[in-house]
């Protein structure tokens, strides 16, 4: 008799039963591979595994799984984009013009009102 079922449950659904399992790990590994197929796929659904179809011992989210399951070795590669440079357009070249009017000359008539 399979003591362990894995229950599939998307966002405003009902659970679906998606296996049956002998031991714990066994259900536990199918579970995470069905977490890598959804990251995959970009589907987010929640896993849990239940004892005896009541008991829950375990759940597992997507946003969870690709935090810390294999997401983890990519962590450390977008560590090291921070310390780039980053794009930060200045305040002058999102200034709205009047129409027509150039953005050199812009600059130039604000000099001149100061002097």
């Amino acid at each position: 008799m399979k003591t362990y079922s894995v229950k599939k449950l998307f966002q405003g659904r009902a659970e679906l039963e998606v296996g049956r399992f002998n031991t714990e790990i066994e259900a536990t590994d199918y579970t995470k591979q069905e977490l890598e197929k959804d990251a995959l796929m970009k589907v987010n659904a929640i896993y849990r595994i239940y004892h005896f179809d009541e008991d829950l011992i375990a759940e597992w989210d997507q946003a969870k799984w690709q935090k810390e399951g294999p997401a983890k070795t990519s962590d450390s590669s977008s560590s090291s984009q921070g310390s780039g440079q980053r794009f930060s357009p200045s305040p002058i070249q999102t200034a709205p013009r009047p129409p027509g009017m150039p953005a050199s000359s812009w600059k130039k008539d604000e000099e001149d009102k100061d002097k």
